[in-house]
């Protein structure tokens, strides 16, 4: 837990997603922590507001957790310029 009474979670993404076809449940009881996979440019619409809850997730569905008032930024910058398929770099 935290100094807000709340569990941490995150993902390599802006929201809450479904995996597997499973959608990642996060109750009141959650703080989710946004991260931009990678070394791309952020989408600003997918951005949610910070310290709201009940924000929608990657699936379009209101999540009771709360958004955080941080963001993760950049997974594995060193990264940038490989060879991933058609996500990033060049092969």
């Amino acid at each position: 837990s935290s100094s807000f009474n709340k569990v941490t979670y995150w993902n390599w993404n802006l929201a809450p997603e479904s995996t597997d076809g499973s959608p990642q449940y996060l109750t009141k009881d959650f703080i989710f922590m946004p991260e931009q996979w990678g070394a791309g440019v952020v989408t600003g619409d997918w951005v949610r507001t910070a310290n709201q809850a009940n924000f929608l997730d990657s699936n379009g569905k209101p999540s009771p957790a709360t958004m955080a008032d941080i963001f993760l930024g950049s997974n594995e910058p060193d990264i940038y310029g490989s060879c991933m398929g058609n996500m990033f770099g060049e092969c």
